[in-house]
């Protein structure tokens, strides 16, 4: 390779400008960063202010929710995702299915999540914290997900 092969590949790329795929994919990596950051800030916070024994509780706690919350809808709202990115004119009738998954499989899986906390994790931890910890990952972050893969299905994760 010359040196003016080079300047002529760097010449063809000036005129070049991000499509759609480019900027959603930035604006998606931009949210992740974002939020990865933001993690990392709330676990230093957290750490500090509750100590070795009640950070290990919320821990336990957390990582209870978010293993049921990983379930709740079955896949349901990839499924939306995949059939909306392929046709649109699907999309209510896909999205109506993942809303009622996520309806009946949430309730379930809260059920089961208060149970196994109840009789697992130390008594000291307090049930508004468990209760809020669940509602969050068991319930509005599959919603959450489901809404966003929505969009994303759409092509418009911007």
């Amino acid at each position: 390779m010359t040196l003016n092969d080079l300047r002529i590949m760097i010449a063809n790329l000036t005129p070049w400008r991000p499509g759609k795929l480019a900027k959603d994919t930035l604006s998606m990596t931009s949210g992740m960063g974002l939020r990865t950051i933001s993690q990392a800030v709330v676990f230093l916070i957290l750490a500090r202010i509750l100590g070795v024994e009640a950070y290990g509780a919320y821990t336990a706690i957390l990582a209870l929710a978010i293993t049921f919350g990983g379930l709740v809808g079955f896949g349901a709202s990839s499924i939306m995702l995949r059939d909306t990115a392929r046709n649109a004119e699907l999309f209510t009738e896909s999205w109506g299915r993942t809303l009622s998954a996520l309806l009946l499989t949430a309730p379930i899986f809260l059920i089961v999540y208060f149970i196994l906390s109840w009789a697992i994790l130390p008594r000291q931890v307090g049930w508004s914290v468990i209760f809020c910890i669940g509602i969050a990952e068991i319930l509005l972050s599959p919603l959450t997900i489901a809404v966003i893969e929505a969009y994303q299905g759409h092509e418009r994760i911007g």
